[in-house]
């Protein structure tokens, strides 16, 4: 059996090479002229290939014109497009030049149809329930039956025409005449109304120029926008409303409430704030107190009255009786006050702390500077600083270990206290300047120090308000050398060094 299908195979095909034609018959008949393979059968017909559609996809390089039979739908197709980019089309076709029902000529289709005017020519009428598009946007979304619950759509920013035929006396339409007059000639939406206005994309109502998306007229009186409507009046509504100078968000009653929201998720949103139509405030709750007219609730968080200095806060203008700030600079740390009609107070009726301004008198001595930001000891929304003694120590002091190099003294803010203890700790001589600072007790205090250079240095720059300084030299914590440390010199402002034996004045300083 092979062989003799091998013999045919070589003699058809053999045959062809030779002749350039090939003709298959039972009546020896030769191939047509036009034709490389010509079958001739009067009882049986040719068998294309046969495959699944995703069979004939999987075809490598297919050639163009490639025909063969799908089993999927029964239908033919050959490849219209290149090897690199296949383009399968089915050869039948239902779409005739001249068909009853569809129609084709010059690029034209027409349904019902022969000669069809436009690219998609109808007569007849259309049902559909898709949608009908322009250019990609949706023009009319079909429906099946047009009645009051289910009316034909129109979206899209397409411009429809729409034309729907009126019945009279003597012809019959789609819509009663009484009803086209309506639609037809009543509509207030207008390019120049005087009630509803369009123009531009905007709307406006009661104007006929509107500047917004949404603007209304100038009425200043009872312009209102319902929401709600409890009754047909000016104040049983929800909404808003516009009176002289005043912009109304309005509730209905006095037991409504105006409520904020916040979304958290797609069916989620947290109430914000609450304002009851009684005047009561709830934040952080729903229900707030009956006997409050501001409610705060929270277990994460606490309420920030106004926070100021004292000279801030003594300069608001006529204070009501139960005004609440608080002082920041009051005290070491600042302190909730409130005004009692007379004077400042404490929340717990005392008098208030001390304002802490330099100058002022503070823990055993004066104020002699504030902490700002990046020296040490500074604590933001606290006030913190040097207290000078209120007068000098000495007038005549040595600063004491000549010769001998005392620790690591250095100049910095913050740095006095352990250069006077470093100095204490390695010099026993008695009476030295930082030995008078470290033993002093004044005003109840025993921990006064001698200061460092940039310490001295801010004495200096507010040795006016603290007082007490005389136009002499102030030995300063910082030593120079083994012989020599730093002062300041109080009647010039200039920074020296001198012998450790000279004799110079001390003031001593403390911190808060």
């Amino acid at each position: 059996m092979k062989k003799l299908f091998l013999l045919l195979v070589l003699l058809i095909f053999g045959h062809g090479f030779l002749f350039s034609q090939v003709g298959i018959n039972t009546d020896n008949s030769a191939p047509d002229n036009s034709a490389m393979l010509d079958v001739k059968s009067a009882t049986q017909g040719m068998l294309v290939p046969r495959m699944s559609i995703a069979s004939r996809d999987a075809i490598v390089s297919p050639a163009n014109g490639l025909l063969l039979f799908c089993t999927d739908n029964n239908q033919f197709y050959t490849n219209k497009g290149t090897p690199v980019s296949p383009n399968w089309v089915m050869v039948s076709s239902q779409w005739l030049p001249n068909g009853n029902d569809l129609g084709y000529t010059a690029g034209k289709v027409g349904i019902g149809s022969t000669n069809p005017a436009w690219l998609l020519d109808v007569t007849g009428d259309i049902n559909f329930t898709g949608i009908l598009r322009n250019n990609g946007v949706p023009v009319i979304t079909g429906v099946a039956n047009v009645s009051g619950t289910t009316p034909l759509r129109v979206t899209g920013s397409g411009v429809l025409n729409l034309s729907i035929y009126q019945a009279n006396g003597t012809t019959s339409g789609y819509v009663s005449s009484a009803d086209w007059n309506t639609f037809n000639s009543n509509n207030p939406w207008t390019s120049g109304g005087s009630a509803v206005n369009y123009n531009g994309g905007n709307v406006g109502i009661g104007t006929s120029a509107p500047h917004g998306v949404l603007q209304f007229s100038n009425d200043a009186e009872n312009r209102k926008v319902v929401l709600y409507e409890k009754a047909d009046n000016d104040n049983q509504y929800s909404g808003f409303g516009m009176n002289t100078g005043t912009l109304r968000y309005q509730v209905d009653t006095t037991t409504s409430a105006h409520v904020f929201y916040a979304g958290v998720n797609s069916t989620v949103s947290n109430e914000l704030m609450r304002i009851q139509g009684d005047g009561r405030v709830a934040i952080g709750t729903s229900a707030p107190a009956v006997s409050a007219l501001l409610d705060l609730s929270s277990v994460t968080k606490g309420f920030l009255p106004p926070r100021m200095s004292s000279v801030t806060r003594d300069a608001i203008a006529n204070p009501p009786a139960g005004l609440i700030v608080w002082c920041s600079n009051c005290g070491a740390t600042g302190e909730m006050e409130v005004y009692n009609g007379t004077t400042w107070v404490n929340v717990t009726g005392g008098a208030t702390d001390t304002a802490l301004n330099i100058g002022t008198s503070f823990r055993g001595g004066i104020i002699a500077y504030i902490f700002q930001p990046g020296d040490p000891g500074y604590v933001t929304g606290e006030t913190h600083g040097l207290i000078a003694a209120p007068a000098d120590q000495s007038t005549g002091a040595q600063w004491g270990c000549y010769g001998t190099t005392v620790g690591d003294t250095a100049k910095a803010i913050g740095t006095g206290q352990a250069n006077t203890t470093a100095i204490v700790n390695g010099c026993s001589t008695a009476g030295i300047a930082a030995r008078i600072c470290n033993d002093l007790v004044l005003n109840g205090y025993s921990d006064w120090y001698l200061p460092s250079l940039y310490e001295l240095n801010a004495l200096y720059a507010n040795r006016t308000a603290i007082g007490g300084f005389s136009n002499a030299v102030y030995w300063s914590s910082s030593a120079q050398s083994a012989n020599n440390a730093w002062y300041k010199n109080f009647s010039n402002g200039v920074n020296g060094n001198n012998k450790k034996t000279n004799t110079d004045y001390v003031r001593a300083v403390r911190t808060f």
